[in-house]
């Protein structure tokens, strides 16, 4: 999955293209499926993720979330935010599964992987003008995204925090500023484009199409998408 500020450096290149009336709700969107409880649920459920039907690979729900959440999606940029974090991440998949070919099983990749993430934040934050004042609404839990997850946002509140703190332990192991660049883009593009869908009740994104082999994720289910999205 692709770390807070990419999402965020994502949010603002979309809002220069899209006019988003209220911008701290979908900026709380486009991190809230990330505050997931690491005590009792994992990110699976905050992310929507399902096995398909024959039981061999997995996706998002993104048809379920715009079905159930179809009004919201149109009127609510908390929740439009969120759809398009899932999005982001389903092309974040494609672009390191395929494009670059991620291999996440040797041990250590991982841990590896998310020290690259904390080395780009000041990068991300500073080149895409990413604000650190993040607002929660008092009542937020009352809001029916909670329905989908018992979401922890003091905890997302104080992780979020961190990703604003200098960072510079080692180098860069793979996922690299040009990388982050690259992916900034692509998924502002498919957003943008998905947000265009959403006006006249379609979508350009097929959960599908997007599946990835449940154990364990081969790059092969995505080379098909490759001419879809790179035109």
């Amino acid at each position: 999955m692709a770390s807070r500020v990419m999402h965020l450096a994502v949010a603002n290149e979309i809002m220069k293209q899209v006019n988003i009336k209220d911008v701290e709700r979908f900026r709380l969107g486009v991190i809230m499926p990330d505050a997931y409880k690491h005590n009792i649920q994992s990110a699976t459920d905050s992310h929507l993720k399902y096995t398909t039907e024959d039981g061999t690979k997995k996706t998002y729900k993104l048809a379920w979330f715009r079905e159930n959440y179809n009004n919201q999606l149109k009127t609510d940029d908390l929740y439009l935010g969120y759809y398009l974090h899932l999005i982001q991440d389903t092309i974040f998949r494609y672009f390191v599964y395929s494009l670059h070919s991620w291999d996440p099983y040797p041990k250590g990749n991982i841990e590896r992987l998310h020290n690259d993430y904390k080395l780009l934040n000041n990068y991300v934050v500073d080149k895409y003008n990413i604000s650190d004042c993040l607002i929660i609404p008092d009542d937020i839990n009352q809001e029916s995204i909670f329905d989908i997850y018992p979401f922890d946002l003091k905890q997302l509140s104080t992780d979020f925090k961190s990703d604003f703190e200098k960072y510079d332990n080692g180098t860069a192991f793979f996922f690299t500023q040009q990388m982050a660049d690259e992916y900034i883009k692509m998924a502002t593009e498919k957003c943008t484009e998905e947000i265009k869908a959403l006006e006249s009740d379609t979508s350009t994104i097929d959960e599908l199409e997007w599946a990835w082999d449940k154990n364990p994720p081969k790059q092969s289910v995505f080379k098909k998408l490759k001419n879809k999205l790179i035109k």
